[in-house]
């Protein structure tokens, strides 16, 4: 009799659940600006009217889900990625705005910029090689 009312609970608890609607999960993947190709797919979600439960992502599919997630909608994504600057974006340097003010009169004096932190750890290293020989030369004499 106990197997029977277990059994006859576990066939009431999957009839609830199948009655249930499913619940709908979204991945998107990574891939820099290939990730801005989700705003489409996200634009079709939203005209099929299908409410998304889950959103999971990698790197650019992932700040493409926070969005969603945080309830933008595909066509506010599409706006945003078109009045973005993506010249300057991908150019490396900042904004005149965002410069220091010690720096600002020698903002974009130079065609070229070289970063002195890593060409000083490259010249310590090389520094110290060279000394390595030297020592190394100067030992076995």
């Amino acid at each position: 009799m106990l197997k029977l009312g277990f059994v006859l609970l576990l066939y009431m608890v999957s009839i609830q659940c199948i009655a249930q609607n499913p619940r709908i999960g979204l991945t998107l993947s990574g891939g820099g600006a290939k990730g801005l190709f989700h705003i489409g797919i996200l634009q079709a979600i939203d005209s099929a009217e299908l409410n998304i439960d889950y959103v999971t992502g990698t790197s650019m599919g992932s700040i493409m889900g926070a969005l969603y997630s945080a309830g933008y909608s595909g066509k506010e994504m599409e706006s945003i990625a078109r009045d973005l600057d993506w010249v300057n974006l991908f150019s490396g340097k900042p904004l005149y705005e965002h410069v220091n003010v010690d720096e600002k009169s020698e903002f974009d004096q130079y065609a070229v910029e070289v970063p002195f932190a890593k060409l000083n750890q490259i010249l310590l290293r090389d520094f110290r090689t060279h000394v390595q020989r030297a020592i190394t030369v100067l030992l076995t004499r």
